[in-house]
């Protein structure tokens, strides 16, 4: 190999890793967002099988969902931190999330959850519960990264100064 081939397949490796590492910032995100899309989808196909118009929600919810799959893939190419069908999204899940759990407080929860017995109210409250915590945590993660200020970025930074 000659040595300007060594140095252009170096400085490839290097971009590379540079846009593996900027990709990876979002890590949690696409790993979280794909656990919601199933559990929409899942969701939605146990409504419509018992006849709801509730399932407009999870519909909705999935929909959108794949919005925030195509943001997050677009976000290996384009080093933008703006992540807007993310920061909605989870706010919206969340939103969803928080009104399951009160409506086992009131008659709608067999509107949204008809499938469920009393017995399996518990186990439900925790998962939406779950899943709320998690929309706090990601909405936390969006917000950072959009103010560049995730330690993602840090260390990022600090590679490409080794890099100079």
């Amino acid at each position: 190999m000659v040595n300007q081939e060594k140095i252009a397949l170096k400085q490839r490796r290097q971009e590379t890793s540079l846009n593996t590492m900027y990709f990876n910032r979002y890590l949690l995100i696409r790993y979280m967002t794909a656990a919601y899309f199933f559990s929409n989808m899942h969701w939605a196909f146990l409504l419509i099988g018992y006849h709801q118009m509730t399932a407009i929600i999870p519909i909705t919810l999935f929909l959108v969902g794949i919005l925030v799959v195509i943001e997050q893939v677009k976000k290996y190419w384009h080093k933008e931190s703006r992540l807007p069908f993310a920061k909605y999204y989870y706010y919206a899940q969340g939103l969803v999330n928080l009104v399951g759990i009160l409506s086992y407080l009131t008659p709608f929860s067999d509107q949204l959850f008809p499938f469920m017995s009393a017995k399996g109210m518990l186990p439900m409250i925790l998962w939406l519960g779950l899943g709320l915590v998690g929309c706090v945590i990601l909405e936390k993660r969006i917000h950072a990264i959009e103010q560049n200020k995730d330690r993602a970025l840090t260390i990022i930074k600090e590679y490409e100064a080794t890099l100079k």
